[in-house]
């Protein structure tokens, strides 16, 4: 919790009631994001518990999928093929 003096300069950053529909997208799809890349860690770990959850995120990923999206995963990928 930010200190209530403060609290005003961060709220729209904040609180999701300030966000546009375009923007809960895109953390909709970044926290779907996460969590896959969370199942592929799992998996490579030899956690087969997470073989749904792969499967269950691909799916989402796929439906929530837009060209916007796609050009930010491929740079993404890009960027972390040259660590």
């Amino acid at each position: 919790m930010l200190p209530e003096e403060i609290q005003g300069d961060f709220r729209q950053i904040l609180d999701d009631q300030y966000y546009t529909e375009d923007e809960k997208l895109v953390v909709k799809q970044a926290d779907a994001l996460c969590a896959y890349l969370k199942s592929l860690e799992e998996l490579s770990a030899g956690n087969n518990e997470f073989k749904l959850a792969k499967k269950r995120l691909e799916k989402t990923l796929k439906l929530r999928a837009s060209r916007r999206w796609n050009t930010l995963l491929k740079y993404l990928c890009l960027a972390s093929a040259s660590l």
